[in-house]
């Protein structure tokens, strides 16, 4: 393919172009497995939600199993099944994206890419203008789905008081404590005559701090965990934060109080209680913007769900062809997709 012949792909009008690539080139590249009323869904395409969603983690390099790959090509089919529902109805209401936000879209690959030599290496055997036509149908579904449901979620100021003044006794701060603690960590696995040294030095910190020596510096000099370096500090928390055995121990404290030396799995903790802090009924102002999110979120999950059924209902669905989306490797492990997008 020339560079000239490049240049001029990437000026074709983009309706004309689209359709151009969903009744023609498509059909002749014998590359469809599916279509969507009519809007294909191609072997690149597939391969390329499947590298999208395949965890980018260590258990991807070391290899994924048939069975995985295959719940993958499922879950990858049904997205772009759905894709292809919001294209065609983008199409039936004259949705459109402009050529600007289209070549946005591919400006990065035309510069990671900038000859048609690289291009071509890259896209593994997709033409350049396949690949227009399929960004173009993922950048065109997600306007569709912005106008027939982003646009249509709206929260009213009066809805959003009135779940808050129903809900009010959801919206309360509980009850908040601070404290600090020198920890002297114990292996677990040491008998009881083996702990009484880590004990002893445990009740003797206790005993200067309630004696007035600074538990700052006590923790600073002696704690065995990070939060010596704030003087033991643990900040504020509430019930259920901390570990049953301490927590215990501060429920039965008033601010400003020391304890014995605390027994959990990890060690022992000397433990100051500092502040304690009531419950408190959390304003509207405080919540309403949380609420506002909370009930958008869920207006648009009914609406989606909803347009996505009618969909449903009025776009046939035509099973062409399975391909292979595994690229085997060496010991059945998946190759990293070199692919532009």
């Amino acid at each position: 393919m020339s560079f000239r012949y490049f240049l001029a792909l990437r000026s074709l009008s983009l309706i004309g172009f689209f359709l151009l690539l969903s009744t023609q080139d498509v059909m002749a590249d014998e590359s469809v497995v599916a279509r969507v009323g009519g809007i294909p869904i191609t072997t690149y395409e597939l391969k390329r939600q499947v590298s999208r969603i395949l965890p980018l983690n260590s258990s991807y390099h070391g290899g994924v199993s048939r069975e995985k790959l295959e719940e993958i090509k499922e879950k990858a089919l049904r997205e772009l099944i759905e894709q292809g529902m919001k294209v065609r109805y983008a199409l039936d209401n004259e949705i459109t994206v402009s050529s600007e936000e289209l070549e946005a879209r591919l400006q990065p690959v035309w510069e990671k890419f900038p000859t048609p030599a690289l291009l071509a290496e890259a896209l593994e055997g997709e033409s350049v203008s396949a690949l227009r036509a399929s960004v173009y149908r993922g950048l065109i579904a997600k306007k569709a789905e912005e106008i027939a449901i982003a646009q249509q979620v709206s929260v009213q100021e009066e809805e959003v008081m009135a779940f808050y003044q129903a809900n009010s006794h959801r919206f309360f701060r509980p009850r908040m404590f601070r404290a600090s603690q020198i920890f002297i960590k114990v292996d677990p696995r040491l008998t009881l005559e083996q702990k009484l040294p880590f004990l002893e030095k445990a009740k003797n910190l206790s005993e200067r701090g309630k004696s007035g020596e600074d538990f700052y510096n006590l923790a600073y000099y002696n704690s065995e965990d990070d939060k010596r370096f704030v003087g033991g500090d643990l900040g504020y928390f509430h019930e259920g934060q901390l570990i049953a055995d301490i927590e215990r121990a501060i429920l039965q404290m008033k601010p400003g109080e020391i304890s014995g030396p605390v027994e959990s799995i990890y060690g022992y903790h000397v433990l100051k209680l500092v502040e304690i802090k009531d419950p408190v009924q959390l304003s509207y102002e405080e919540k309403k913007d949380d609420i506002r999110r909370d009930l958008e979120r869920q207006r648009y999950e009914t609406l989606y769900s909803d347009w996505i059924t009618s969909l449903q209902e009025t776009c046939k669905v035509e099973m062409i062809e399975a391909v292979d989306v595994a690229r085997p490797g060496v010991g059945g492990q998946i190759e990293k997709s070199t692919h532009p997008l």
